[in-house]
């Protein structure tokens, strides 16, 4: 036997899956007697958690002339049913079979090759939603607030279960600051098709007043070994919480005497527009609205229908008409801030009216949530808004 070799061979293959590979090998005959019969016996050692077939492999040939190559092809089906790398050995050796003739030299008729093969596996895990339990829409400034942040984890398979590690990061806003306080850094043995809920518990804090917003940046992987996840592009989420201080960005909670009423150093916090260090409630040179009458003598700064007076009780924002993303409380009747008054608004508006007071449903601004307020959505439903 001259040579042996595996044609094209895998180096990897899909677990508990069958695949066919092809050990090639040369022949030749020395002589001085040609053309022989002759056969090959291939034997395979079979790592543990493996098949081969067939096994042993016997090949015959015939009529091998004297000082002539002759290549002769093996197929074999492998199938490995652990994850892993594995290594088959293949004992191969020729004999001749053609009668009265006898191979003076049979310390060459014997080769040993070895063919490692790593099985693979996939599974699709994926981040399917991502949600803060009970978020704050306000928080005290310069005290620490603790949040949670919720993740669902899915494993898809087809491989169970997997090992899961879990990378988070959070950017905090100017003059805030963000510190994980509790938070699984991994998932071990997720089965298939069963959610994982995991709770990360965060603190922020800010020093600085103001609207602020923290992005939390949220990936997992697959870590179990040899597992290859095909939808990666699922594996990453952005999920963004804007809160604000009691004060902000409510002017009719200041005092409008350009004067850093709250202690803050900063003039009447949030509504020094023109940044002339004067509050705009009474920059007479700020027109909100364009209506001809200065922010100092317009009762409605914004002209959305309520007053500056009303909407510094509910705690929208006297000079916008329009939400400008889905945390800015700007129009009354547009509870979530979606630039529309529809159902979803008069659906939101339901849950306080036999629950806790809450000034942002108060749209009559009389201290009381009832159908009062509710009738006011028929001259505003159906509308939308254009920040």
């Amino acid at each position: 036997m001259v040579t042996q070799y595996f044609e094209n061979p895998p180096i990897e293959i899909p677990v508990s899956q069958s695949v066919v590979i092809t050990l090639g090998k040369v022949i030749h005959n020395n002589g001085p007697y040609g053309p022989v019969d002759g056969a090959t016996n291939t034997a395979v050692t079979v790592p543990s958690g493996c098949t081969v077939s067939p096994n042993p492999h016997i090949q015959l040939f015939s009529a091998v002339p004297v000082s002539v190559d002759v290549l002769l092809h093996e197929p074999f089906t492998i199938h490995c049913s652990q994850l892993g790398p594995h290594t088959f050995t293949f004992d191969d050796t020729v004999r001749v079979t053609s009668p009265g003739v006898e191979d003076p030299v049979p310390g060459n008729n014997r080769m040993v090759t070895e063919l490692t093969i790593t099985a693979v596996g996939a599974a699709d895990i994926k981040i399917t939603s991502t949600s803060f339990v009970n978020p704050p829409t306000k928080i005290p400034l310069g005290q620490d607030t603790d949040i949670t942040l919720r993740k669902i984890i899915h494993n898809n398979g087809p491989w169970t279960p997997v090992d899961i590690s879990i990378t988070t990061s959070a950017t905090p806003p100017t003059g805030c600051t963000i510190v994980l306080k509790s938070g699984p850094s991994s998932l071990t043995a997720v089965p298939v098709s069963v959610d994982q809920v995991v709770n990360e518990v965060w603190t922020i804090k800010c020093t600085v007043a103001g609207l602020k917003t923290w992005v939390f940046n949220n990936s997992i992987a697959v870590s179990t070994p040899h597992i290859a996840d095909p939808i990666p592009a699922t594996n990453t989420v952005r999920k963004w919480l804007t809160v604000r201080d009691p004060s902000y960005p409510y002017w009719g909670d200041d005092i409008c005497d350009g004067k850093d009423n709250n202690g803050d150093t900063l003039v009447d916090e949030g509504w020094d527009m023109n940044g002339n260090t004067i509050a705009d409630c009474l920059d007479p040179a700020l027109d909100t609205d364009r209506d001809g009458l200065a922010n100092d003598v317009d009762l409605d700064d914004d002209d959305d229908g309520w007053s500056d007076a009303n909407e510094g009780s509910m705690r929208t924002d006297p000079l916008s008409a329009c939400a400008i993303d889905s945390f800015h409380d700007a129009w009354p009747p547009d509870i979530n801030n979606s630039r529309i008054v529809n159902v979803q608004d008069i659906v939101l508006f339901r849950s306080p009216i036999n629950g806790a007071y809450d000034c942002r449903y108060d749209l009559k601004t009389d201290g009381k949530i009832n159908a009062a307020d509710m009738i006011m959505y028929r001259s505003v439903i159906g509308r939308s808004c254009t920040p």
